[in-house]
């Protein structure tokens, strides 16, 4: 009887030795995957660009709404400069844009065995872990945003950061020093992610009411952990968040116009989530997703995991709320911390799977099969954007070195030269040349060269821009890639008798 307890013993240590290997190979493949991202190193594109233009910024000014309608947690931006001020050596553009992609890089490659050591303490089963450690490593959105310089990847590791510690964090048996540092990682959070708001509201609902119900709640608990928190957030609301939301209330009134107006509805709720979550995962799941979200939700209460739901459902829930309140969009990357925890809701179904020992090989085989896949075959470029800015800015530094005369959007032109234009308008979402006001301004402009630096804009606004200028000025010179239709670079002469 002993000895067959020792071979049960050694058959699960070998067993759990397996999927540890295979965990780490996932992991380091996922790094691997990222960091090939990292190193294409192309141009940053309309909107990085508008975000990294702020970098010039003194790094006070982060705690103010940025310019170029653009919002990022100051602290994202602070670390962003504060790489920039060691490594930049303010004249290679290609070395800058590398740089700016470091903070989302090392977030998308600490999130993975993060997310892994959160999955397995939250259902202590290695084949579990290692199911989903591979769907959150070779996510595409997840893969993409690790070197897009936006907060997005950020947002994932500060949310699971918090989610590990909120599952692990014990009030009743908890010290002063922990609490200490819960509460220090906590206030700091909403400044280094805005996301992460909802992941602590979630969080303090349930340890409030587990606090309760093991009479854990205390005034030590409440002035170490819950006051400095408290008094974070309301600082981040009344002295930071407003500001931004009331500089960008004109956008936003727009989106929630006209991109998610059917979120209002419960009509259309259904098709538009489905449609984000198809977005998120790369998934077109249609009405299997509620399927399999209500089979998965069942599994959670059947395997009496209601912790683990109401852990994971919590942040979905009030991201929901918060766009239908018109506070935060539920829209695509903006809700991208939100993969982890669908991972993880549909995660149980795989818990019923390795109950049945004959299914776990296939199912590893199918694991290594997309890890190699993953490797091999790049399905995160379909959502890449391709840009050619910074080598069009190159020819345009090199042909005007004074950079006299330039006429782009300031925003896109601004982040590589530092420069504002000589005359700037947000044409690029504009397809009809008569409402643009750059014919208008080169009517009246004095004679000289111009040069009109067009990229990133709708392809049919910039073939119509070219025929515009073709027709009724002189063209000196013309920059164009076939490759990228909604760009170009052209030095006009400009005769105003």
């Amino acid at each position: 009887m002993e000895d067959i307890n020792i071979n049960s013993v050694n058959i699960k240590k070998n067993y759990n030795f397996f999927f540890i290997i295979l965990i780490t190979v996932i992991i380091i493949t996922g790094v691997f995957v990222r960091t090939k991202m990292l190193f294409v190193n192309d141009s940053f594109w309309f909107d990085t660009c508008a975000l990294g233009a702020n970098i010039t910024r003194n790094f006070t000014d982060f705690f103010k709404p940025l310019d170029y309608l653009q919002a990022a947690p100051p602290f994202f931006m602070i670390i962003s400069k504060f790489l920039c001020s060691v490594f930049y050596n303010g004249s290679n553009l290609e070395q800058k844009d590398f740089i700016l992609r470091l903070v989302p890089y090392f977030s998308g490659i600490l999130s993975m065995p993060l997310f892994s050591f959160l999955v397995q303490k939250m259902f202590k089963n290695y084949f579990i872990t290692t199911v989903c450690t591979a769907f959150f490593s070779y996510n595409n959105y997840l893969i993409y945003y690790s070197r897009e310089f936006k907060p997005y990847s950020s947002d994932v590791l500060i949310s699971l950061v918090i989610l590990l510690i909120f599952w692990t964090i014990k009030l009743k048996n908890c010290s002063t020093v922990k609490l200490f540092l819960y509460s220090l990682i906590f206030t700091l959070a909403p400044w280094f992610s805005y996301a992460s708001i909802f992941i602590l509201l979630s969080g303090f609902l349930i340890i409030t009411f587990e606090g309760i119900k093991e009479k854990a709640l205390n005034f030590k608990t409440f002035s170490l952990l819950y006051l400095p928190v408290i008094i974070s957030i309301l600082i981040f609301y009344n002295f930071y968040y407003i500001n931004i939301y009331n500089e960008h209330s004109e956008r936003m009134f727009y989106h929630w116009q006209n991109i998610e107006p059917s979120f209002f509805t419960f009509k259309n709720f259904g098709t538009m989530f489905i449609d984000k979550m198809h977005n998120m995962f790369a998934l077109n799941w249609g009405i299997w997703f509620y399927i399999f979200g209500i089979i998965n939700i069942a599994l959670f209460i059947y395997l009496k995991q209601l912790r683990g739901l109401i852990f994971i459902m919590f942040p979905v829930i009030l991201s929901i709320g918060a766009s239908f309140l018109n506070i935060y969009p539920f829209d695509k990357r903006l809700v991208l911390f939100l993969i982890p925890l669908f991972i993880i809701l549909y995660s149980q179904i795989i818990t019923v799977i390795s109950n049945n020992k004959k299914a776990i090989p296939v199912l590893t085989l199918i694991i290594l099969l997309y890890t190699m896949k993953t490797v091999q075959a790049p399905y995160h470029y379909w959502i890449y954007i391709k840009s050619n800015v910074r080598e069009l800015y190159g020819i345009l530094k090199e042909n005007n070195p004074e950079l006299k005369n330039v006429i782009s959007i300031n925003e896109l032109y601004e982040y590589y030269s530092g420069k504002k234009c000589v005359f700037s308008d947000i044409f690029s979402f504009d397809r009809d040349i008569k409402r643009s006001k750059i014919p208008q301004y080169l009517k009246t402009a004095q004679n000289g060269n111009y040069w009109i630096f067009l990229a990133d804009s709708n392809p049919l606004y910039a073939k119509k821009m070219k025929e515009y200028l073709y027709g009724n000025y002189n063209v000196v010179k013309m920059y164009y890639n076939p490759d990228y239709s909604n760009t170009f670079l052209m030095e006009v002469e400009i005769k105003n008798n």
